[in-house]
């Protein structure tokens, strides 16, 4: 993400301005008359700067593929720009669904039960269509006591992982122990393709999903990706907020995950059976973030309808939901990296304990350390994280309206 900018001054990705939400809510909602008039309200200077945002945000797959039956809606200059980056990514894409085939194939032969997070198959479900949704990896999930396993699998397809987190032992490369207990995944590449090995869903003190569960709720499909397990849609949704919401906490987010949840909205959302789905995330604690998340999507993009017993579940959730207005929604999601906004505002939403989280970080950072210098850091890190938390813990009271 970039920062604030003024308009003589551009940015690589323009912040959310009147020229390109409303016009990028249009296209969500399937409205060729509401695009076509914002677009003929956007001025023929600023189609450029509203495309790069679109690409900024990594929607531009999404905004061809809604407006393709629509010819003539959009700039033209805006369209050739989206194109461009879509042909771009083009050959990545094609690379990644044959990495996906060859990984679930090559663990199925070895006997590991893998399943496909996110990426192709989810967008497949959700969008209806692969090419509907910029992918820029394969997330692969196996069972924690198969990780080694399922790393060596992965390796003999010639992906590799960064340096020190896989260790050599005479039988094969296993997972470093120490990433293996604190961590939920590493990056394995090949070229330019990007593989996510997962072990669980996510790793933190405060959640407690069960990995048995996710499982046991897998949905087997069809893909261009070949045939796959992915999540059911209860974890799909609790996977793509929390995701969220710790890329809000870091200032990394973008718009396409936000779309993510939209799309799960409407083709799941009005099917769901919210009492149940909100009861089992807040047993795994993650209810206030998925509500806050989801909260956070209707505002952002200002959906006319929510879905059947959602509204009252947020409407319910009251002060628990920590953004006020739907500005202040927007703001979150594009919060840059150097602001303390979105950290601050993860850390409110998250089920913060530090019986649980302070034994939690003191082993994930000092549980391995190689020397002196990355120890004092970590340590500076640690207090100032500690001093955070104990600021936000202090300041823990009513705060913020349920959304419109």
């Amino acid at each position: 993400m970039t920062g604030r900018g003024t308009s003589s001054r551009p940015l690589a990705i323009p912040p959310p301005d009147a020229r390109c939400l409303p016009l990028l809510r249009a296209v969500l909602r399937g409205d060729a008359a509401e695009t076509a008039h914002a677009a003929s309200a956007m001025h023929p200077a600023h189609a450029e700067a509203w495309a790069r945002y679109v690409i900024g945000q990594q929607v531009a797959h999404t905004v061809l593929w809604l407006t393709a039956k629509w010819p003539d809606v959009l700039p033209a200059s805006a369209v050739g720009m989206l194109a461009a980056e879509r042909e771009r990514t083009a050959a990545r894409d094609r690379a990644l669904a044959r990495s996906i085939r060859e990984a679930t194939a090559a663990l199925s032969q070895a006997g590991l039960q893998s399943m496909v997070l996110k990426g192709i198959p989810m967008a497949e479900r959700y969008y209806g269509n692969a090419a509907a949704r910029r992918t820029a990896d394969a997330d692969i999930l196996v069972r924690t006591e198969c990780a080694d396993q399922a790393l060596a699998v992965l390796m003999g397809l010639g992906l590799r992982p960064k340096v020190r987190r896989a260790k050599p032992t005479p039988s094969g490369p296993i997972i470093d122990r120490h990433t293996l207990a604190t961590d939920h995944a590493f990056a394995l590449a090949r070229d330019e393709v990007r593989v996510d090995l997962h072990w669980c869903l996510r790793r933190a003190p405060g959640y407690r999903i069960a990995e048995d569960s996710v499982w046991a709720g897998a949905v087997r499909t069809e893909s261009v990706a070949g045939p796959c397990l992915i999540p059911g849609d209860a974890h799909a949704l609790t996977l793509l907020c929390i995701s969220i919401a710790e890329d809000i906490g870091r200032g990394a987010c973008r718009l396409k995950h936000v779309v993510d949840v939209r799309q799960w909205l409407v083709t799941v959302g009005s099917r769901a059976d919210w009492p149940s789905l909100l009861a089992q995330r807040r047993e795994e604690r993650t209810e206030t973030i998925v509500l806050n998340v989801l909260a956070l999507t209707l505002d952002v993009l200002q959906e006319p309808a929510c879905p059947p017993g959602l509204k009252e579940a947020i409407v319910a959730a009251g002060n628990r939901i920590r953004h006020r207005s739907p500005q202040d929604a927007i703001d979150l999601v594009h919060t840059p990296p150097a602001s303390p906004r979105g950290a601050l505002w993860f850390a409110r939403v998250y089920p913060l304990s530090f019986r649980r989280d302070i034994p939690w970080v003191l082993r994930r950072d000092f549980g391995r350390v190689r020397n002196w210098y990355t120890s004092a850091y970590r340590a500076v890190r640690f207090s100032a994280r500690l001093g955070w938390h104990g600021l936000v813990a202090s300041r823990r009271k009513p705060h913020g309206q349920p959304p419109t």
